[in-house]
């Protein structure tokens, strides 16, 4: 939101944050459900802010934009309902490469944050593109809010330049080294350094666990037999989500701020389905091939991966989806919310059960971590002796 002024200010009627006078909010909820005005959104009913829709109540008068007489927002303007619009500003900021510099484009020209912007590089570090004139202060979000946002080791207002991934677990593609079941990729540090950082912790290679390698004279995975999605949310978690390579991720629901996803790892049982498909083969070929009943037979057959991931993460707290809970249950003990796999019980949830247990899943969510701990930055002449190690 920015640029707020009146009515008789604006003149496109386009992208309008409406603040009304709450004293005529029934007045002005009654003019908006005639069928020329919509409310997008609700901002704050306490302070009588709406994203609103109002294009039908206007006309292209030569090259201005003039409000119709007989519109609703016409009569909102008359009785004096609308005190002030802010101009709805897009978060969208662009990057291209000009001139040997990276050149920023952004439709908002102010907000109350600290804004960095990545470029589509991976070798430059992120810009530092909006300084606010009265930054926003975390004990200003409530404290449920305040408990799930991330605190980095810097100052905002003295960094120009960041590596987001030197603090927080990032995902990103340069050249990879693979150390412990673990990626790590080469960046630039915060400081102009160069260190390899870790990009995924979850980078167990499959193939010493396949059972059908021999049978397909494999010499190592590729990507033939199809490799089934996972997220890591945190380098420390202490949730471990289950779930059938089949199932079918919501991405809105999993990149949502929630304090339990920002604890968790999520897995598919298997990690690959070790069933060559041709080249570049995914998930969805195979389950036109691979059949509930076969999947479970692979997952019978390489257990082994699943315990072994209990034993790298050792989690407080076990949610399994649905078609994931059917196949686990066919080797384990799942009964009174626990799961006892290799001699060890673990407390066990059901996704469609989390919000019923919401309370006590974060509660042992919080516990520390207790499983193996990667390094998150690797120095390069450490990693020359590490891939030395490998090689012998």
């Amino acid at each position: 939101m920015e640029n707020p002024h009146q009515p008789d200010e604006e003149d496109s009627w386009f992208d309008c944050i409406f603040r009304i006078d709450i004293e005529k909010e029934e007045k002005f909820l009654e003019l908006t459900k005639n069928p020329d005005f919509n409310i997008e959104l609700c901002i704050s009913k306490k302070r009588g802010l709406y994203l609103i829709d109002c294009f039908d109540c206007t006309k292209d008068v030569g090259k201005q934009t003039v409000v119709i007489e007989t519109s609703s927002l016409k009569r909102m303007i008359d009785e004096g309902i609308i005190l002030q619009i802010y101009k709805a500003k897009d978060f969208f900021i662009s990057d291209d490469w000009k001139d040997n510099k990276v050149v920023y484009g952004y439709h908002f020209s102010s907000a109350p944050y600290y804004i960095y912007k990545q470029p589509y590089w991976n070798e430059l570090l992120a810009d530092r593109i909006n300084i606010p004139k009265n930054p926003v202060k975390l004990n200003q979000f409530p404290p449920a809010l305040q408990r799930r946002v991330p605190r980095v080791p810097i100052k905002f207002s003295e960094c120009q330049k960041i590596q987001i991934a030197e603090w927080l677990p990032c995902h990103f593609t340069t050249e990879n080294v693979f150390i412990d079941g673990c990626e790590y990729g080469l960046l630039t540090l915060t400081n102009g350094t160069k260190a390899y950082v870790i990009s995924d912790m979850d980078a167990v290679d499959f193939y010493p666990y396949c059972s059908e390698k021999e049978k397909y004279n494999c010499k190592k995975c590729s990507t033939n037999c199809a490799t089934c999605i996972a997220y890591v949310f945190t380098d420390r978690p202490t949730v471990l989500m289950i779930v059938s390579p089949y199932s079918k991720f919501d991405y809105d629901k999993v990149i949502v701020s929630d304090f339990i996803t920002q604890h968790t790892i999520m897995l598919p049982f298997l990690p690959r389905i070790p069933k060559p498909l041709g080249r570049y083969a995914f998930v969805e070929d195979a389950e036109k091939v691979v059949t509930p009943h076969m999947l479970e037979t692979y997952f019978l057959k390489n257990s082994r991966y699943l315990e072994d991931m209990f034993i790298r993460y050792n989690p407080r707290v076990v949610i399994v989806d649905e078609k994931a809970f059917a196949v686990l249950r066919k080797r384990y003990s799942l009964e009174n919310h626990v799961i006892e796999i290799i001699g060890k019980r673990y407390p066990l949830y059901l996704e469609s059960e989390v919000e019923t247990y919401r309370e006590k899943i974060e509660q042992l969510a919080d516990i520390p971590y207790q499983g193996r701990v990667f390094p998150h930055i690797i120095s390069i002449e450490e990693m020359q002796k590490l891939k030395s190690g490998n090689n012998d």
